[in-house]
């Protein structure tokens, strides 16, 4: 059968290296801020859901002032001192996608952070003591996946979504 050049796609062109450390760089900064955020406001979800089951609604005004923001405050330096390898990791493996061609992808982010979330779980095994396993199981799953998901969401709003848009949205 022959081939038939109007039948073909244009293939998309390569992104240039601006854009790529630029989408890096918005994954590795707001990427832990907003791991920790995800956490805090489960947390405290969690926990005003906890009072309110137990009766216990004065508890409720403080959880939702002060515990978010102290809690989010002690937070960050963890965020961003355990965070920032997973950030910067979901960060290169969206930019690589983009750069080859396939855009910013949620299925790369969505999918880097799952994985990313399983290895840094194993590594949890190690440290953190079995009391307390599943509250970092869960609490590390919903910073890798709300830190993805915001992180671009807000890189398809900067950089475009298409692979062929090279401006600001």
């Amino acid at each position: 059968m022959p081939h038939d050049p109007a039948n073909t796609a244009p293939t998309p062109p390569r992104q240039g290296w601006p854009r790529f450390a630029g989408i890096v760089a918005l994954y590795a900064v707001l990427g832990p801020l907003l791991g920790a955020v995800g956490v805090v406001v489960l947390f405290v979800a969690l926990s005003v859901v906890t009072e309110v089951a137990q009766g216990r609604f004065e508890a409720i005004g403080p959880l939702l002032g002060r515990g978010v923001l102290l809690t989010l405050v002690a937070g960050l330096p963890i965020a961003y001192s355990f965070g920032a390898v997973s950030s910067v990791a979901v960060g290169l493996i969206v930019a690589l996608r983009d750069r080859h061609g396939g855009g910013i992808s949620w299925r790369a982010a969505l999918g880097g952070a799952v994985g990313l979330w399983a290895f840094v779980a194993v590594l949890a095994v190690l440290v953190v003591p079995p009391d307390g396993f599943l509250m970092w199981l869960v609490g590390l799953f919903a910073a890798h996946v709300v830190a993805a998901a915001l992180c671009t969401w807000l890189a398809r709003r900067v950089f475009g979504s298409h692979p062929r848009f090279r401006g600001g949205a």
